[in-house]
């Protein structure tokens, strides 16, 4: 099974009141840093609050409290066998945000979690930035990527997200999400977005080194955001931000905000 599958997760998000209401479902990935396990997902998921124009976005003004997450239990490790197993965790504690978010907040759609690590080694998760990956691969424009989600809920088999093809639209800029040409759905935001490259790497212009990787070399490189538009038939565009924003968040750690405050 491809390891960055095992990096992914299917998030549902909820407000616990009297009973749960479910407001919306996404997807999310681990990460780790400092030895600390941490779920990387988008801003707009975990507030319920759209991170371009600070509207709710569920249709009565739901804002979720609850965290579902759906790990991934090995059941038998001969025949490969994966099956779900969710845990909830609260959103907020003492009425703060649980989640560490971008010094941008709302300007950077993307936020990590930090989770106990003693929880993660019960599943079969991986955290994405330890799976092996061709660190050297630079992200260019037109080079193909996949998105990996949940789209419109559905799941592949033994609980693994759908391989959406793309392609990258726009040439890379510092600070600047991509933007990823692919017919997105709902469902996929939070989603990691992977680079591949297939056939000869390493070559420095058009001249051989010697040192050349004859195959195919992929790469975390973006977390997903969403369509740009509301038209799913329109020109088909998403925006994914850079990798690099998770180094910020997690180095500066700045604090989660209620996002009506």
């Amino acid at each position: 099974m491809q390891k960055f599958s095992m990096a992914v997760a299917k998030i549902e998000m909820f407000r616990q009141a009297e009973g749960l209401l479910l407001g919306g479902t996404g997807t999310a990935f681990f990460y780790k840093s400092d030895n600390k396990i941490f779920l990387v997902t988008n801003w707009h998921n975990v507030t319920g609050v759209n991170a371009v124009t600070g509207k709710t976005i569920h249709s009565q003004g739901l804002l979720p409290n609850l965290l579902r997450i759906h790990y991934k239990q090995l059941v038998d490790a001969d025949k490969k066998m994966i099956r779900s197993q969710h845990r909830d965790i609260p959103l907020y504690c003492k009425n703060e945000p649980v989640w560490l978010e971008h010094s941008k907040r709302s300007g950077v759609d993307v936020v990590a979690i930090p989770l106990f690590v003693s929880e993660f080694e019960n599943f079969a998760n991986e955290c994405i930035n330890t799976i092996d990956q061709e660190a050297g691969l630079e992200v260019a424009a037109g080079m193909d990527c996949y998105i990996l989600g949940f789209p419109e809920n559905l799941i592949g088999a033994a609980n693994t997200p759908i391989w959406k093809r793309g392609s990258i639209a726009s040439e890379p800029y510092q600070q600047h999400p991509y933007f990823i040409d692919s017919a997105t759905r709902k469902g996929m935001s939070g989603a990691p977005v992977i680079a591949r490259h297939t056939g000869i790497f390493g070559m420095k212009g058009q001249t051989m080194t010697g040192n050349e990787i004859i195959g195919t070399v992929e790469k975390f490189i973006a977390i997903y955001s969403g369509r740009v538009g509301d038209d799913e038939l329109g020109f088909q565009l998403g925006t994914a931000w850079q990798a690099n924003v998770l180094d910020d968040i997690l180095s500066v750690k700045t604090p989660g905000k209620h996002p009506l405050l």
